[in-house]
């Protein structure tokens, strides 16, 4: 049928109908096309077709796929310059294929190969395609391959950059060698090792989880604890402690001496730890009570107990001896001063209501703060810490035994070898060796922490491996790429050696001045340590120099320097601080496991792909014949602190040698005091000509030299600015970098290239993003106290809910003293006021908005800043994809195609300015960290630009040459910027005691924001800790902001030079610097109102110079309130100055201030000028003699003060007299107050003299004054002529019964005083017998206080007869008089025909029940009385107080305390 069928259109040959389809084969091709041309035939068949594609070449699907790919694949393999260069070594990738002629290779053109991938989509689907379907299929494969292509090649995009960057002088790296690597023995060591354990087996981590004391047991593989006899742990050189320093070789049997003297403290455990309970309790008791300072004592005499025994019996460690009586001494000597405090603040308490309730909190939280550090020495008396201590500090801890057995590296004079213990020999550290395969007999060797390690790789494979790094390393750093134009220079020959220089101590080093000098010189230092004899301190180096100074390439020099030298034993080990952040970030756990980070870095680097390589490395390590170098330890972003820490406490004292470098902002410098400081010295003149010459060759540099010589701008130091390596390079060649800059971070993630652009043109979607991102993490525990800066949440507590619940924010203010809120207390301090909960913190929010102050309870802390926070959380989160899905949204279409050209040009090394770090994921980094400083600066100039972390204001030392470099960019760009970013709206901003981060730094935003921020009127900066430097820095900002009226610096730590300084740049640009306001009527800052309750800090001179110095431009403040503070004599001299001039104010209380003799002399040179003064306050300010003549000459020529105060002074008797004398002339003071100085008999009689002739003194004070009774002797007699004096305070003094006697005389006559106390002078029953005569009579006293006078019975009696008769008394105090139950019911019958007494007090009397009862029944009756005090009567009992309570329950608004 089919060939009758196809028959008509030509000879047909051959019919196949097996095959599915069948096959038809005609003659000729002709018939073929035909028959197809012909279309299906009915009911034969539903197509035909050739076997043969006619199709063109590149009309056909599949062909077009294949020819993109290909063109794919070499368009991005072209690309890439250093993979070009090697490509073209190679046979040609593209040829003509012929059936008549052979095959032809062709070139093919670069413009040919620039397809872009949708052309190629495009021609694909014009293509055809045979089956259906194809189309669809062909296109995916297409994208798939394009994507896998890019992968596959930025995959090996680090060693092509190794083969452009060596190609002139480094050959490719040789393939690892294959070695034999058996795995490390167990480590075995002699029985009874005394080791320091890292961590021990089971028990956990937290407190008391440090390192602890072991014993090696008799098999050599396990510890056992030594002091608590209780656990064991397996044996492991991860979990040792491996610090050597200081070493000192142990005399023999030194471990046996020392392990039995550390048993012998067991005893003392127990005792020490109820010990550190007990003082635990202590500090975490919600009140302080007077048995407080007895039970700090006996805590201070169990210390000393503990200490004497343990320095008891001990066989032969003075080290376990003396750290025992140290950690002794540190507890008493801080219980002496917990004590002390203590018996301050009750002391305080004593004289409640005489002493503000500010001064009861400062001196408590004072208390608290001192019970911790208790506490603190209390943890070094626990026997673990003394013998951890001890073992440190013998010079030993470093000293091994090994038992027989165990492998070893070992340096003999024939150099390391590989050795195994045979037997430790009897004396101390010599051990008897056999050399592997050598056939030598045993040897013996004398061991010490620099001629051995536990062996982790046999010798010959170790050496194997470092012939491999050491030109692998030396590719790395042969050459040093120019930041600016890529140029490749010889990293010993072409570079400028860079000049070190070290302190004037620095005598041993003082011959290094260059990288070559340098590396000799720790060469040779090593050397020494090789001969194993004592060595104290660390054989480390901090290097710094500011940015782009030339410290990356100075570690590139020594390594290259250290690999030449054929006779140095060290391995460089180089590891960018940044990268070593990273990893600490993202395998915490790695490193918490390991016995140092450099290990844990290693391994995580090494151990999975190259295991040999980095077993190599550890043994470097354990041998102490590594080269470690640390590049960068400003660069560890949120991590600096941990891993600084690490490098002191840890890679110093394990006796590495140590090579770090850092800028020096942020350094501690007390943390690096053991290590050798050496810093980069600023190019010459002469090394800047040869680096010009050197980079562009001698004719192109003469250009330059001219201008570099005598036109190049210097700067704040005085050097030019191309002095800096990195700024000679722009010299010679010229918003991504900012987010990076934020999240203090060198490397750049592919999600930080969306949100930087993102951040652009829509920063809400970010905000929103990251608010998400926030919301969902989690908090992790941290065990730390919570302090400035830390991103924490607010939570509820047991005891009371708060507001902010549930709200996230920084911690902005933190109490580190710890002061204390008042509640409800019956404990025998706080009757009034109970300090209970402390509430250090307060939390701002997001919105600006700040907590009250929180209980640390009601924090939970992240431990980390704001920024790191976020990342974290970005991180964590599924963020990367929803930034990519908002760029794709919200992007312009300009940013997205500049994103991607971003991506593929970083991809191929084709961006000057950044450079590739790792390519799935893609991340990058700037070629140098200063391009990255620099561009931040330029982005925060700005519009649009958003912090999203933690504020300029608190910005760490990471921050500071972004800082610098923006401040010197011109106009006030940067300034506005800061507070743009920040989020500053309007023209006010409150910084106070918000300052953080790293002091220089943030002294650089504050002078850009000052001189700068054209809108800003008001700025906070008080309680911020300013010191003379800060306020240098600010002054010139101040010289020029024309904007700023109003900058509080009130609270600081600013000296008296400094703020004069401030004071006159204040007026004479009209600028406040007190936080006071122009048009304020009262300037209340007495220590009381001017701060928050649980904020301690006093004004202090400074403050009081601002202070004087604004008074000139209020034109109506009439009072002004400094009491309370600390503003001393140059303090007052300030103010003095001002009233001198000040027209307005009329009251001036400067109480409690410290200004001694000087400043009242100050004071009283401005009375005798100043107009308008009425009320002086100068209460407890150490005022004597001196002082108060001088304010008595003044006396005698004003003529408008009222009111003087001098209360709570040292004023003795010439003082009193000089005032007396002033007195008989003075017209105008109605109010005087001496009360608590020290005026004795002889100053009253003078002031009696003086009260004959005063005409209009009508308040006189003179408590405490011990006066006797000749001077009360003396006031009477004055009573009975003076007629002014209404009211006269004479408490607490020593005037007796005769005193009182003569007074009550006067009494008789005098016909003014209407308010009189005597209270506290024991005047007796004698004198409350006169007195009570003298109320029969007197007819205008209102008010009488005689509490405290052991008047007893009889002195009560006596007066109540009297107030049967006295018709004007309405006010009597017989507090504490021990009147009992007479006179209690004397009193009583009193009330009951007495029609004036208003107000009675019977506080402590001893009245009993039958005392209470009669008053009750009194108080029926008496229809006047409206307030009585009966407290702490205890004898009168329950059915007293019932009585008297009943008596009075139905009438309205009596006061009954009872």
């Amino acid at each position: 049928m089919v060939r009758a069928a196809l028959i008509r259109f030509g000879t047909i040959e051959s019919c196949d109908l097996s095959h599915s389809p069948p096959i038809v084969r005609f003659a000729s091709h002709e018939s073929a096309v035909a028959a197809k041309d012909a279309g299906a035939w009915p009911g034969l068949c539903e197509g035909i077709d050739t076997l043969y594609n006619e199709t063109p070449y590149f009309s056909r699907g599949w062909c077009c796929c294949e020819d993109s790919l290909s063109r794919e694949l070499m368009k991005r393999l072209t690309a890439y310059p250093a993979l070009r260069e090697h490509l073209d070594k190679l046979q040609s990738k593209v040829f003509v294929l012929s059936s008549d002629a052979d095959v032809t290779p062709i070139e093919v053109k670069e413009s040919e190969l620039e397809i872009a991938a949708d052309v190629a989509v495009e021609r694909i689907k014009k293509s055809k395609f045979t089956s259906k379907g194809d189309k669809d299929k062909v296109i995916s494969l297409y994208e798939e391959y394009a994507r896998n292509t890019v992968g596959a090649l930025t995959k090996t995009l680090g060693s092509l950059q190794m083969l452009a960057s060596h190609r002139a002088t480094a050959a490719p790296a040789e393939p690892l060698p294959q070695v034999d690597a058996p795995a490390a023995s167990p480590l075995r060591l002699a029985e009874g090792q005394p080791l320091l354990l890292l961590s021990w087996q089971g028990s956990g981590s937290g407190p008391g989880s440090g390192p602890r004391f072991g014993v090696v047991d008799a098999a050599g593989g396990r510890v056992a604890a030594a002091v608590t006899g209780k656990d064991e742990a397996e044996l492991a050189y991860d979990r040792c402690s491996q610090a050597v320093l200081p070493w000192r070789p142990p005399a023999v049997g030194w471990d046996a001496a020392f392990v039995g003297d550390a048993r012998a403290l067991r005893d003392l455990a127990e005792p020490a730890r109820r010990l550190a309970e007990d003082a635990r309790r202590m500090e975490s008791e919600s009140a302080l009570h007077i048995e407080s300072e007895s039970t700090l004592r006996s805590i201070g005499v169990r210390a000393r107990e503990i200490a004497d025994s343990a320095t008891q019996g001990l066989l032969a460690s003075q080290t376990i001896a003396q750290a025992a009586h140290e950690a002794g001494a540190a507890v008493r000597s801080c219980v002496d001063a917990a004590a002390d405090e203590a018996a301050e603040l009750f002391k305080l308490h004593a004289r409640k209501g005489q002493e503000p309730g500010d001064q009861l909190e400062a001196a408590l939280g004072k208390v608290r703060v001192a019970i911790g550090k208790v506490c603190e020495a209390i943890e070094r008396l626990q026997p673990e810490a003394m013998v951890t201590a001890a073992l440190r500090s013998s010079g030993a801890s470093g000293a091994r035994r090994y038992a027989a057995g165990q492998p070893l590296t070992v340096r003999t004079s024939g150099g390391w070898r590989d050795a195994d213990v045979a037997r430790t020999g009897a004396e101390g550290l010599c051990h008897l060796l056999e050399f592997e395969g050598s056939g030598e007999p045993p040897a013996t060797l004398m061991l010490h922490p620099w001629n051995h390690a536990p062996r982790e790789l046999p010798h010959a494979a170790y050496k194997a491996m470092r012939a491999w790094w050491a030109p692998w390393l030396g590719a790395q750093h042969a050459q040093i790429a120019d930041a600016l134009t890529g140029k490749r220079l010889d990293a010993l020959q072409q570079c400028v050696a860079i000049s070190v220089t070290g302190g004037e101590a620095e005598t041993q080093a003082s011959a290094i001045r260059d990288a070559h000098s340098l590396t000799a010189w720790l060469l040779a230092q090593h050397g020494a340590r090789l001969e194993g004899g004592p060595t104290e301190g660390p054989l480390a180096v901090l290097l710094t120099a500011g940015p782009a100074n030339g410290k990356t390439t100075l570690l590139s020099q020594v390594v290259m320097v250290a690999l030449q030298d054929e006779r140095t034993e060290l391995v460089p080990i180089l590891v960018k601080v940044q990268v070593l952040q990273r990893r600490l970030l993202e395998a915490p756990d790695a490193f918490a496991g390991a016995w140092n980070y450099m290990d844990a870095f290693l391994r995580l680097e090494h151990e999975a792909s190259r295991p040999a390589l980095y077993r190599m490395l550890r043994q470097a390590m354990m041998a102490r014949r590594a080269l470690l170098l640390l590049d960068g330890l400003d660069e560890a972003g949120a991590k600096r602190d941990d891993i600084e820490r690490h490098v002191v406490d840890v890679l110093a004292p394990q006796g590495h040698v140590l090579l770090c470098t850092s800028r020096p902002a942020g350094i501690d410098e007390a943390r690096f005091a053991a290590f050798r400081r050496l810093s980069l010295a600023p190019l010459s003149d002469e090394q800047q000509e040869r680096a010009l010459e050197q980079r562009l060759g001698a004719e192109r540099a003469a250009a330059l030299l001219t201008y570099v010589r005598d036109v190049m701008p210097r700067d704040d130091t005085g050097q030019k600015v191309t002095s800096n390596p990195l700024m000679l390079s722009m010299v010679a060649a010229v918003a991504i970098f900012f987010e990076a800059h934020v999240a203090q971070r060198r490397l750049i993630e592919d999600r930080q290239l969306d949100e930087a652009a993102l951040g652009l043109e829509a920063p809400e979607a970010l905000a929103q993003i990251r608010a998400e991102a926030v919301a969902k993490m989690a908090f992790k525990p941290f065990g730390g106290r919570a302090a400035i800066g830390h991103y924490v949440e607010v939570t509820a507590t047991l005891e009371e809910q708060c507001e902010h619940e549930g709200r996230r924010g920084v911690i902005t203010a933190d109490d580190e003293t710890d002061s204390y809120d008042c509640m409800e207390c019956q404990c025998e301090i706080c009757s009034e006021h109970a300090y209970a909960i402390a509430r250090p913190y307060r939390v701002t929010f997001a919105d600006h908005t700040m907590s009250q102050w929180l209980h640390p309870s009601s924090l939970r802390s992240s431990g980390l800043n704001e920024t790191a926070f976020l990342q974290r959380a970005m991180d964590a989160s599924a963020s990367e994809a929803a930034v990519r899905v908002a760029c794709e949204a919200r992007l312009s279409v300009a940013l997205r195609e500049a994103l991607r050209t971003v991506r593929e040009r970083v991809l191929v090394d084709a961006l000057p300015l950044l450079s590739l770090w790792q390519s799935e994921p893609l991340q990058l980094q700037s070629s140098h960290l200063s391009f990255q400083e620099y561009f931040a600066a330029i982005a925060l100039c700005d519009e649009g630009i958003e912090l999203s972390g933690t504020p300029p204001w608190q910005w760490p030392a990471w921050w500071a040459n972004t800082v610098k470099l923006g401040a010197e960019i011109p106009g006030d760009r940067f300034g506005r910027g800061l507070l743009r970013a920040a989020g500053v709206t309007g023209d006010t901003l409150d910084l106070s005691r918000k300052l953080g981060g790293d002091r220089p730094t943030v002294r650089r935003v504050l002078a850009a924001v000052v001189a700068n921020a054209s809108e800003l009127r008001t700025l906070d900066l008080s309680q911020n800790k300013l010191d003379a430097e800060d306020a240098r820095a600010l002054a010139p900002a101040l010289l020029k902001t024309t904007a700023l009226k109003n900058c509080s610096l009130l609270k600081n730590s600013l000296d008296v030079e400094s703020a004069t300084m401030l004071a006159k740049i204040g007026a004479e640009k009209g600028i406040m610097l007190s936080g006071m306001r122009r048009d304020q009527t009262e300037a209340k800052l007495d220590s009381q109102r001017l701060q928050p309750k649980l904020d301690s800090q006093r004004l202090q001179p400074a403050d009081a110079i601002l202070i004087g110095s604004d008074l000139q431009f209020m034109a109506v403040v009439t009072e002004l309130e400094l009491g309370g503070n600390e503003i001393g004599d140059e303090g007052a001299k300030a103010i003095a100055e001002a009233l001198k001039v000040n027209a307005v104010v009329t009251t001036l209380v400067l109480s409690n201030n410290s200004i001694g003799d000087e400043g009242a002399k100050a004071i009283a040179e401005a009375l005798k000028v100043n107009a308008v003064v009425t009320t002086l306050y100068l209460t407890v300010n150490n005022i004597e003699d001196e002082g108060a003549k001088a304010i008595a000459e003044a006396l005698k020529v004003n003529a408008v003060m009222t009111t003087l105060n001098l209360e709570g002074n040292k004023i003795g008797v010439e003082g009193a007299i000089a005032i007396a004398e002033a007195l008989k002339v003075n017209a105008v003071v109605t109010t005087l107050g001496l009360y608590e100085n020290k005026i004795g008999d002889e100053g009253a009689q003078a002031i009696a003299e003086a009260l004959k002739v005063n005409a209009v003194l009508t308040d006189l004070e003179l408590r405490r004054n011990s006066i006797g009774d000749d001077g009360a002797k003396a006031i009477a007699e004055a009573l009975k002529v003076n007629a002014v004096v209404t009211i006269l305070f004479l408490p607490n003094n020593s005037i007796g019964d005769e005193g009182a006697k003569a007074i009550a005389e006067a009494l008789k006559v005098n016909a003014v005083v209407t308010k009189l106390w005597l209270s506290n002078n024991n005047i007796g029953p004698e004198g409350a017998i006169a007195i009570a005569e003298a109320l029969k009579v007197n007819a205008v006293m209102t008010t009488l206080g005689l509490n405290s006078n052991n008047i007893g019975p009889e002195g009560a009696i006596a007066i109540a007869e009297a107030l049967k008769v006295n018709a004007v008394l309405t006010g009597l105090d017989l507090d504490d008089n021990n009147i009992g139950i007479e006179g209690a019911k004397a009193i009583a019958e009193a009330l009951k025909v007495n029609a004036v007494l208003t107000k009675l007090e019977l506080y402590r009397n001893n009245i009993g029940v039958d005392g209470a009862k009669a008053i009750a029944e009194a108080l029926k009756v008496n229809a006047v009385l409206t307030k009585l005090d009966i407290r702490a009567n205890d004898d009168m009992g329950d059915a007293g107080k019932k009585a008297v309570r009943d008596a009075v329950k139905d009438r309205s608004g009596f006061d009954l305390m009872l």
